[in-house]
């Protein structure tokens, strides 16, 4: 989710700062639109402003980052809390006496705490050290019960957007099309040999860049099937494997080199179905899914994949139909 930042600008800040920034800190702006905002902070007979101002998706600006705002405590009068921070108001979807603040509003806000804390190299979110809030320096509700009660969760979604979660890449293979166990598995880039799947699931993964290094399949779980592959590695081109067996390794291992087209041939087919195979590439996603036909090695017309692109298949599979 990312938000739209227009500048407004203001007359009431100060010109430079007296302190290194060293915090942020959040005010309820005790209004329910940026409007309301925008017309307090260009008054100059106010005396006060913040940096920025958020509702919804939208962040207005009144003060840049390298000059001093007047918002905390008491504005102008407070120099050594505004000088080090930046300030920020958040415009309330409700009045006295929560001044709850509506989530879109509460998640814009916690990306752009984000992204200043990151800006100015200050580290995670700290509740109280580099995130603070009106209260702190003077008598007041600011920023309302509602945001205090919030918090703690606030800081949490500040520190997720800073070091979001590793998602770590695994073979989603799927549901099999039949039950006629025709096994097989992929090597994957990182992950090694990934489990073993059958009859049309997915061998490998998709969605994290990693590319398939090898194939084994057990044709010998299919009576009267026999087939031989043709495969293309990166370095290397068009290698005919020969008939396969389960321990045929299609491709290669520890060399870090993609697989980029396969070519299956029959060699025997005498289970009266007909053999598929599909893959997935690297930017382009599913191909056609395809019989097998050919009984002619490095018959490269009828193989999936590509050459001469740099790309790699990801995912893999095959089935009897």
């Amino acid at each position: 989710m990312g938000y739209t930042l227009k500048w407004i600008g203001t007359p009431n800040f100060t010109p430079g700062r007296s302190s290194m920034v060293s915090e942020v800190t959040i005010h309820h702006a005790a209004g329910t639109s940026l409007a309301s905002v925008d017309s307090v902070f260009l008054n100059p007979t106010s005396r006060a402003s913040s940096h920025y101002a958020v509702q919804g998706n939208v962040v207005h600006q009144y003060v840049s980052e390298v000059n001093t705002a007047w918002t905390n405590g008491d504005g102008v009068l407070r120099a050594s809390s505004n000088s080090r921070a930046i300030t920020i108001e958040m415009v309330n979807s409700t009045g006295a006496p929560d001044w709850q603040i509506a989530e879109n509003t509460f998640e814009t806000t916690a990306q752009l705490v984000a992204k200043t804390l990151k800006t100015h190299g200050l580290g995670g979110a700290v509740r109280g050290k580099n995130v603070t809030w009106d209260q702190m320096y003077k008598a007041t509700a600011c920023p309302g019960p509602w945001m205090l009660a919030n918090m703690d969760r606030f800081i949490r979604r500040v520190n997720q957007i800073l070091s979001p979660p590793v998602v770590v890449p695994k073979q989603s293979p799927g549901i099999a099309t039949n039950s006629a166990n025709l096994v097989y598995s992929a090597h994957v880039q990182g992950l090694g040999w990934c489990e073993r799947v059958r009859d049309g699931q997915w061998a490998g993964t998709k969605g994290f860049s990693r590319r398939l290094e090898a194939i084994r399949i057990d044709t010998q779980s299919v009576p009267g099937l026999r087939f031989g592959m043709a495969v293309h590695m990166q370095s290397e081109g068009w290698k005919d494997m020969g008939e396969v067996s389960p321990t045929t390794t299609l491709g290669s291992t520890g060399k870090s080199q993609r697989l980029e087209m396969i070519a299956p041939y029959i060699i025997e087919n005498k289970t009266g179905r007909r053999l598929m195979f599909q893959v997935h590439m690297a930017g382009l996603g599913d191909s056609k899914a395809q019989q097998v036909t050919s009984s002619i090695p490095l018959a490269v017309a009828f193989g999936l994949g590509t050459t001469g692109q740099s790309r790699a298949i990801e995912a893999f599979r095959m089935w009897l139909t």
